[in-house]
């Protein structure tokens, strides 16, 4: 009998050892002991990775394995362990810029070019300007002339004068003041001993505007005015007799709610028996064999806007004789 039960021995703790393998097998949710058939493709320690580009895939990715969890994943009945992943490639954020969307738009332009221009025909220039005042009377309006004495020894743009007539002792001053309003380099520069100035304003909406302006050296009655210049439609009265200036149409533009069409001129200067036609912003000369005359057009537009006055301011200079 004893040597019955020692021969059952062995047999009974094959059969137990058996059932312990078994046991762990089918409990496999957390065992990392593999499949008892030794077949490698149904092993639960196989892992499935996403075919997409983990540099630029956003979702889940699905890992299954038969051990424990080691992570904060979550594990299921069957073993997967599944994470929540969101990834971006490396260096972009999680928001997409598009550089054609970007507000700075392509490089070196800007999203919000503007064009300039003015408005109506022509472009502005200086506006001339003269006044002629007796010192403690207020500048006049209308046409004022002065014929005296030159008693300073300046360039301009503001002569002092004096109202005793050239050649005369007089004793009591009589100041003047002259002021010339053009750009430095049209200046007429130092008056003679003997000037005789006109100078034309009238009013307008604007106020007191200029006419014109022109000067003479009285101790030589024959020659020509050293000096005109002009605004709005001009010359003077005073020099009619020398100098004519017609206005010609060169170009019209569209404007809405104007009183009138705005119109770019060009300016014909008739003086010394020969005519100069210039364009707004541009300069040439006139002479005879005597005398000649350096003519600037600084602007020579009308706006066409209601009640505005002619844009239409020039020079003239003169460059040879006494």
């Amino acid at each position: 009998m004893r040597t019955l039960i020692l021969a059952l021995i062995p047999v009974l703790l094959v059969a137990c050892s058996e059932d312990t393998v078994a046991t762990t097998v089918s409990a496999g949710s957390s065992s990392s002991g593999g499949d008892p058939s030794g077949d490698p493709s149904t092993s639960p320690s196989t892992v499935t990775t996403p075919t997409t580009d983990p540099g630029s895939s956003i979702g889940s990715d699905t890992a299954t394995d038969s051990g424990p969890a080691t992570d904060s994943g979550q594990v299921t009945d069957s073993g997967q362990v599944t994470d929540s992943l969101t990834t971006t490639s490396p260096g972009t954020s999680s928001t997409s810029l598009d550089p054609s969307s970007s507000s700075s738009g392509e490089p070196g332009s800007s999203s919000g070019d503007t064009t300039g221009g003015v408005v109506g025909c022509g472009m502005d220039g200086p506006e001339i300007d003269a006044t002629l005042v007796h010192v403690g009377d207020p500048p006049g309006c209308g046409t004022l002339e002065f014929v005296g004495t030159n008693t300073g020894d300046n360039q301009g743009p503001i002569y002092a004068l004096d109202g005793c007539p050239c050649g005369a002792n007089c004793l009591k001053p009589d100041p003047w003041t002259f002021t010339l309003d053009v750009p430095n380099e049209w200046l007429p520069g130092k008056l003679s001993a003997c000037p005789r100035i006109v100078v034309e304003r009238q009013m307008s909406k604007a106020g007191c505007e200029l006419v014109g302006v022109s000067i003479w050296d009285t101790q030589n009655p024959g020659a020509p005015a050293r000096f005109h210049a002009g605004s709005l439609l001009g010359p003077i009265a005073a020099a009619q007799g020398e100098l004519k200036l017609e206005q010609i149409v060169a170009e019209e533009c569209d404007c809405d709610n104007c009183c009138n069409t705005p119109t770019r001129l060009d300016l014909k200067f008739t003086a010394l028996g020969e005519s100069l036609t210039l364009a707004e912003g541009t300069q040439g000369s006139v002479a005879n064999n005597e005398f000649g005359y350096d003519v600037k057009s600084f602007q020579s537009h009308l706006s066409g806007i209601c009640d505005d006055s002619p844009a239409i301011d020039w020079a003239m200079r003169r460059f040879v004789g006494p």
